[in-house]
């Protein structure tokens, strides 16, 4: 019988870098310990292209911008010595190939099919296009193959002993056999060979002549689209997929990662993109079975999908959690106001669900386009050998193939290698998705979703070779749609219907305008039983929108008649800072929620205002681009971005936009502390929820940011830890430090009782009176200990509690651990106004229950 793991109940994410390596996250492991926290969470540490990490070009040697071996240990051993933990951010399904430090993908490069690193890469060798047979296509140039030459930006270098070409950060080996071609068989001296390679680099001629003589082709990025020949990471032409499924390259990849897991200097594993997999199960069991550590996946769970049961994880990194706190947080009846304000405004109706399949389609034709034509063409394949589909078109499969992805309703399904017939739940959304895209293709001959409905569903007879070619298919197309669902959802979809922004988050959906408290305790009551410790997130690296920025935009939604005043007035005072009659009014409606959503709480002084106008067009810069309607990151549009720029600073001119602000500011003012009351009261319900809460790095106190810069910043933990000094010694009545002494009270009391909070029982209370629908109350019970989470919401009707009572099925001596007050609570109804009184919010906890009337 396997050993029951232990779990911490808190980790904090730290973002490691250059400015913070390993010794500075050993250095604030004093602070974390006084706040509670019982393991850190780093992000992926290994030798990368970039900062964040997820880019590995050498998974056996730490990155040396964030520390050696030593380091490394002397942060294990600080853990250690503070009894706190280390869970580790792995990447299974891509690595880096910048910078010529891939060792094994330059190996491929110069040796082509026969490198023993060949296999390790999903590439697809045999391209129809004769150029490309038996060549990795690199669409890696910023111009035209033929423009880089005559610009003289393809250079051919010798450096110690090695012959490469070099493209700015880039370095493509060169073939040995091709060696002749420019040096003789004698070799030459140093003087001889660089007068020779300067020759050569003078004529693009020569170059090219050369460069086809390689195991690749250099390519414009533009071309990776429609021609790349290795699968990738979404789009991004510089991230290889890897194919982790065979044991040799697991072994490989995860060498160290096992020999870590060996020496016991790490206690969990969180396992990035895992729907990027060939066979994720088989690779989770694997993982499992060389390490004994609890593992957490970063899954996006679309509201309505399950994890697979039998999976062997903990649960996933928290996305599911945060989505759902967060609309426990917007007041669902006012959701046909605030769309009618929404619709007003940009004047059309956008219908979520038929943008979001405009969406899929648009970037897998677009950015995706080789790999739905090689779908096309197994799928040419598959139909020869079927009398009843040989007459179907690889054109018109390609075409079917594409509406049944951009009509899936999930990231993608999990039928492996050996799968004998598809689970119930796979099952449900391949029918949905082949129903919509019936419905959505009427005229389109039956037979091409009839023949992609027998291959996934299992159904399809053949012999074994045909029958290999049928599953080869299907697990093909279930590694594509998860990067169409994550670009056209996320990075398009959510950047273009800005109905409420809160809603519009990574796992989130947002046509799921609020849930009711009943809602929440289902999907509660349900981690409890299938994945108690599950991770409890409620900020990400990777999050549109911190915690306190979605909950702060939550308000708008108890506010739809004022919101609809303020931005039609505002729309009217802002036109004159119009050029060109942009931005458009969809962006000005994004604008307007940015601003409520990141407005300092202060008066800002003149640098740190350049500095946050600065952020504000950053943020905004990112969030049109990746709209990809007026400008794209691919072809920007100056011109249109210079407008929304003049747009932005232009309202943001207190001199000459006096009538903005005696509006705007009112409003805000109005907002920010009802937006502090959401933060709070939600952070309550996220310290009582079954599952790990996860803190992620600067939001145990106020947070208010956009996305991925903006959420990576450096995070000042001299000025936190003087924070914490201050609710040492002060019980808090001010919000201003309220958030760290919420976090640091509750994460202390789930450090103390670990049983209580991981495997504890989760009851639900109901609340009853005139307003019970504004307060959310659970108890979480292990044996005869227990705590009692009350947390108000929908807080700008009013902050009154009477003729509200909690029916509960206990009763006992409480004592509320923020205001330290005590209470005696009976079994059945009890005032709610009283556990109230301090803040409008509680936790309480007991060890001396009683069943009495």
């Amino acid at each position: 019988m396997e050993k029951k793991l232990r779990l911490p109940t808190s980790i904090y994410r730290l973002q490691l870098h250059q400015k913070f390596n390993f010794r500075q996250a050993a250095a604030v492991l004093p602070y974390l310990k006084e706040l509670g926290i019982e393991a850190i969470y780093c992000s992926p540490f290994f030798k990368a292209c970039s900062p964040h990490g997820y880019d590995i070009t050498d998974p056996s040697r730490f990155n040396p911008l964030i520390g050696t071996e030593k380091d490394f240990l002397h942060l294990c051993a600080e853990l250690k010595k503070h009894q706190m933990e280390q869970i580790i951010d792995i990447v299974p399904n891509h690595m880096g190939i910048c910078k010529g430090e891939n060792r094994w993908w330059q190996e491929v490069l110069k040796r082509g099919k026969k490198s023993p690193f060949a296999s390790f890469f999903d590439i697809d060798w045999e391209s129809e296009k004769p150029a490309l047979k038996g060549k990795v296509l690199l669409p890696l140039l910023g111009a035209s193959y033929a423009a880089c030459l005559k610009r003289k930006e393809i250079v051919l270098c010798q450096e110690e002993g090695e012959f490469f070409f070099r493209y700015l950060n880039y370095t493509f080996p060169i073939a040995p056999e091709t060696y002749p071609l420019f040096i003789d068989s004698k070799g030459a001296r140093k003087e001889r060979m660089q007068n020779t390679l300067q020759t050569i680099n003078r004529s693009s001629r020569r170059l090219h002549a050369l460069l086809e003589r390689q195991h690749y082709r250099l390519a414009s990025f533009r071309a990776g689209g429609q021609e790349v020949n290795y699968r990738r990471f979404f789009n991004f032409n510089d991230l290889v997929a890897l194919r982790i499924e065979r044991e040799e390259v697991l072994q490989a990849h995860h060498r160290k990662v096992f020999d870590l897991a060996r020496k016991k200097l790490i206690q969990g594993i969180r396992i990035d993109h895992p729907d990027g997999l060939y066979d994720p199960k088989r690779y989770l069991e694997r993982v499992k079975e060389e390490t004994h550590l609890p593992l957490f996946l970063e899954k996006i769970l679309d509201p309505h999908e399950k994890l697979p049961e039998e999976w062997p994880v903990e649960g996933t990194v928290g996305y599911d959690f945060l989505n759902c706190l967060t609309a426990l947080f917007v007041d669902k009846r006012q959701e046909k106001a605030i769309s009618a304000a929404y619709e007003r405004f940009v004047k059309k109706r956008l219908d979520f669900g038929d943008l979001l399949y405009e969406k899929k389609k648009f970037f897998a034709k677009s950015y995706m386009g080789s790999e739905l034509r090689r779908l096309g063409r197994m799928l040419e394949e598959i139909a020869e050998l079927e009398i009843c589909f040989r007459d179907l078109t690889r054109r018109d499969l390609t075409e079917a193939v594409t509406e049944v992805i951009a009509c899936f309703p999930v990231y993608r399904t999990y039928i492996g290698p050996k799968t004998k017939s598809p689970s119930k739940r796979d099952e449900s959304f391949m029918q949905e998705a082949l129903q919509r895209a019936r419905k959505r293709n009427p005229k389109r001959e039956s037979a091409l979703f009839q023949l992609i409905e027998e291959l996934l569903m299992l159904r399809l007879q053949g012999n074994k070779s045909s029958q290999r070619v049928f599953r080869r298919f299907v697990l093909r197309f279930q590694q594509f749609t998860g990067p169409i669902m994550a670009r056209g959802l996320e990075d398009i979809s959510f950047y273009l219907y800005n109905r409420l922004l809160s809603l519009n988050e990574v796992g989130g959906d947002p046509r799921h305008f609020g849930i009711s408290a009943e809602e929440f305790h289902q999907y509660a009551k349900e981690k409890h039983h299938r994945w108690p410790h599950t991770v409890l997130a409620t900020s990400t690296h990777d999050t549109k929108r911190s915690e306190d920025v979605r909950m702060r935009l939550n308000v708008l939604s108890e506010l739809p008649q004022e919101w609809e005043a303020c931005i039609l007035l505002w729309k009217e005072l802002n036109h004159i800072r119009k050029r060109r009659d942009f931005p458009g009014p969809n962006t000005e409606y994004f604008i307007y929620q940015m601003l409520v959503g990141l407005w300092p709480e202060h008066e800002l002084a003149s640098r740190e205002w350049r500095e946050f106008k600065g952020r504000l067009w950053n943020n905004l810069l990112k969030s049109i681009r990746e709209a990809r309607e007026e400008t794209c990151w691919e072809s920007p549009d100056e011109q249109y971005e210079k407008c929304v720029k003049h747009f932005l600073f232009g309202i943001l001119d207190r001199e000459k936009n006096g009538a903005f602000f005696d509006s705007f500011l009112p409003f805000v003012k109005k907002v920010i502390p009802l937006g502090h009351l959401n933060s709070l009261s939600s952070l309550v319900i996220k310290l009582g929820s079954p599952g790990i809460v996860d803190v992620y790095q600067g939001n145990e106190s106020w947070n208010f940011v956009w996305v991925d810069p903006d959420n990576r910043r450096d995070v000042d933990y001299g000025e936190l830890k003087r924070q914490l000094e201050r609710t040492r010694v002060t019980h808090l009545k001010e919000t201003g430090d309220l958030k760290l002494y919420l976090y640091q009270k509750g994460l202390r009391l789930r450090r103390e009782h670990p049983a209580l909070f991981l495997d504890g029982e989760y009851l639900p209370i109901r609340a009853v009176g005139e307003r019970a629908e504004r307060v959310v109350a659970f108890m979480r019970k292990q044996e005869k200990k227990v705590v009692l989470v009350v947390a108000g919401r929908f807080f700008s009707q009013h902050l009154f509690w009477e003729e509200t009572a909690l029916n509960l099925p206990f009763g006992g001596t409480f004592v509320d651990l923020f205001s330290e007050q005590r209470f005696s609570l009976k079994k059945g109804k009890n005032p709610l106004a009283p556990l109230l009184n301090a803040y409008p919010f509680a936790l309480l906890y007991s060890n001396n229950l009683r069943e009495i009337g």
